[in-house]
């Protein structure tokens, strides 16, 4: 059975960057992309997805409230939230993700985070 995965970014060279990552490195998935929240909840309100991976600056109104929305419309869903150093501080108010990664991550480490998460529902960065 083929994972499915919706990339969230509002940034169209990101999103098709690691859209290509995806593609190029996982196997027996679809890929799925959305441009903003609005655009995320409404996909999700009609199409399952197992793992989302979300720019944090996708969403300007980012709250602490953010991934439990998410999880009310696909409570199983697992979540991968990118950001960079000047988010932090958001970080500190959401919780209920699998797994963080800063967006000067490589490819493999990418790609690790993503199968840990498929695999074991959940990612540490070490």
């Amino acid at each position: 059975m083929n994972n499915r995965i919706l990339v969230v970014d509002d940034h169209f060279v990101r999103l098709i960057g690691i859209s290509k990552i995806v593609k190029d490195n996982i196997k027996d998935l679809e890929i799925f992309t959305t441009k903003n929240f609005k655009e995320t909840i409404s996909f999700l309100q009609e199409n399952k997805v197992d793992l989302i991976i979300l720019d944090i600056k996708s969403i300007p109104d980012a709250s602490r409230n953010m991934i439990q929305d998410l999880k009310v419309i696909q409570e199983n869903v697992k979540i991968l939230l990118f950001y960079s150093s000047d988010e932090i501080d958001v970080l500190q108010n959401i919780s209920g993700t699998n797994g963080y990664l800063n967006k000067q991550s490589g490819e493999e480490t990418i790609v690790n985070a993503i199968n840990s998460i498929l695999m074991k529902g959940y990612y540490l960065m070490l």
